[in-house]
Order: structure tokens, then C-alpha cells, then sequence
């Protein structure tokens, strides 16, 4: 039997309101889990003079791509995801920009900023 997060995953009905306990667990799942990775993308050009003007090395934006502590939608078709990542002894917050509409997606820019107070929200 499938299960999310160590839940089973049972189609049965919960006994009030005719609510199945399949759905119950997959909201919570989602709601708790972490931020969805983008596997298949591509850099654009800009995002790698961008990359190379502010010293991101390629294997962070990897790095945030397949594990994001978060991720926010900017306008339809278009992601942020954000990590926090040490640079020497101090935190940043990496935000990397995504076309999510396009296959492969494209990585349209990426930075980090020490603010990481102003862009990381707390979960809902």
C-alpha cells in the first residue's frame, strides 16, 4: 500500500461529512512537505553572465534546484525557488528565477542576497 510521509493511504470514508481519509492525508502531505525540485531545465545566457558576474557557482543553482527549502510563485509560468546557503561565514539567501511553462524549464536569472529576512516567508 502507497503511503506519504509514513501515512497508508486507505480509501476509506471518514465516518463525518462523507470525507475520504485518502484525501485528509494527501492535504496535510502537501501542505508539510517540502517544495517541489525542478529535475529537467536549462540555464539561459543570462542567467550564466549573471551567475559569473556575482560568483554562483553552477552546482549551488543545481544544488537549490533539486532540493528548495522554498518556493513561490512569482506570476503564472514563473518560480522562484530559495535555499539559504553559506557563503564563507555568512548565510545568504539564493533565489533562483524559473519559466516553469517551458520544457526543459529555463533558469532566467539567479542571485543571493544577505536580506534573507525580506523574501523568506514562514509556511502557511
Amino acid at each position: 500500500m502507497p503511503s506519504i510521509s509514513g501515512l497508508a493511504l486507505q480509501a476509506r470514508t471518514v465516518p463525518f461529512r462523507g470525507i475520504r481519509l485518502r484525501d485528509i492525508v494527501r492535504r496535510f502531505a502537501l501542505k508539510y512537505s517540502m517544495p517541489e525540485p525542478i529535475g529537467e531545465y536549462q540555464i539561459t545566457r543570462h542567467a550564466m553572465a549573471e551567475m559569473k558576474r556575482r560568483g554562483i557557482e553552477e552546482s549551488i543553482v543545481r544544488r537549490v534546484l533539486a532540493a528548495p527549502e522554498q518556493r513561490r510563485m512569482v506570476r503564472r509560468g514563473r518560480d522562484v525557488l530559495q535555499s539559504k546557503i553559506a557563503f564563507g561565514d555568512k548565510i545568504y539567501l539564493v533565489r533562483v528565477f524559473v519559466d516553469v511553462q517551458r520544457k526543459p524549464a529555463d533558469v532566467v536569472t539567479v542571485y543571493r542576497t544577505s536580506n534573507v529576512w525580506k523574501y523568506w516567508r514562514a509556511e502557511p
